[in-house]
C-alpha cells in the first residue's frame, strides 16, 4: 500500500484514499461467492444494483472496470483494509441474480 495521505498540516488522513479501483459482478447467483481484489484497499463499497443507472464510474487504478451507480440501488461500505488477492466478503444474490458494482479506496 502507498503511505497514509497528510492533510496541509501534516495529520494523517487514516480514513481516506487516495485511489479508487472499480470492477463489476455480473449475474451473482444464490450461492455464496467469495470476493477478492486485485488489488490491496482501505475500504470499500457493495452496490448491488437496482433500477436506473444514474452513473458510470471507472477507478484511477490500473485493472479498474466500469461500475455503475443506480437509482434505487443499495450500498454497503465496508471500513476493511485487505490486502490483493485476498477474500474479503461471501456474497449472494438472495434470489434469481443480481449485478454488484465494487467500488475500493486505497
Amino acid at each position: 500500500m502507498k503511505p497514509v495521505p497528510r492533510d496541509d498540516n501534516g495529520h494523517a488522513l487514516t480514513d481516506r484514499g487516495s485511489e479508487l479501483f472499480t470492477t463489476r459482478i455480473v449475474n451473482l447467483g444464490t450461492s455464496m461467492t467469495g470476493v477478492a481484489l486485485l488489488t490491496d484497499f482501505k475500504e470499500v463499497m457493495l452496490h448491488v444494483e437496482s433500477g436506473t443507472e444514474v452513473l458510470h464510474v471507472r477507478g484511477t487504478l490500473s485493472g479498474s472496470e466500469t461500475a455503475r451507480l443506480t437509482s434505487q440501488g443499495t450500498s454497503w461500505i465496508l471500513p476493511v483494509i485487505t490486502e490483493s488477492g485476498q477474500t474479503f466478503v461471501h456474497v449472494a444474490s438472495p434470489s434469481g441474480t443480481c449485478n454488484m458494482s465494487i467500488f475500493a479506496w486505497r
